[in-house]
């Protein structure tokens, strides 16, 4: 069986699914005991791009969790609680801020990337 790949068209010259040049594809942030911390990563496009951030919220796990979706029970903590991180972009930059309500400090982390496509 032969595929005809003569229908599809790809122009290369379209932002379609590149990543903005100067863009770091992880951060490890420490966070103490019911501690946070706001990363913001410029990307200088002058418009809201599309993105994607992810995070190791169990810390060295190898589970990887999406933006505003809690790990409950973080091995470790003194309390089964939430490590929770949101996530917003604006015309200048990614801003994630990461929290640990628990009394255990614990080291996250963070992917992210930022295309330079429109949102």
């Amino acid at each position: 069986m032969t595929v005809d790949l003569s229908k599809l068209n790809f122009w290369s010259g379209a932002n379609y699914m590149k990543r903005v040049s100067d863009d770091t594809p992880y951060t490890d942030v420490s966070l103490g005991s019911f501690g946070s911390a706001t990363l913001p990563i410029a990307h200088n496009l002058g418009f809201i791009p599309e993105y994607d951030v992810q995070a190791e919220l169990q810390g060295s796990s190898g589970a990887i969790w999406t933006g505003n979706r809690p790990w409950i029970g973080m091995a470790g903590a003194a309390t089964p609680e939430a490590v929770t991180f949101d996530v917003w972009v604006d015309t200048a930059d990614l801003t994630i801020k990461l929290s640990n309500p628990n009394s255990g400090s614990i080291t996250v982390r963070v992917y992210h990337i930022i295309y330079k496509d429109y949102s």
